[in-house]
């Protein structure tokens, strides 16, 4: 599983979510993956939490930035 630990987990999941063993079967199965996130607003605005986004999921980050005009 990822590094994250189970109680942290079951804290940011919702209540009427999947169950952990759900999740914990998607975590394993894309450990190895690359997986696009996308986000803006307020996470790319303020520094400090952007470093709590990306060190709680803790990956290293490929940043594209492009407008459509």
């Amino acid at each position: 599983m990822s590094s994250l630990k189970e109680e942290e987990l079951i804290n940011i999941l919702p209540k009427d979510g999947p169950s952990l063993e759900e999740i914990k079967k998607y975590l394993d199965k894309y450990n190895d993956e690359f997986i696009v996130i996308k986000c803006g607003g307020s996470v790319l605005i303020d520094p400090n939490l952007f470093n709590i986004f990306i060190n709680f999921f803790n990956f290293n980050p490929l940043f594209f930035y492009f407008t459509i005009s």
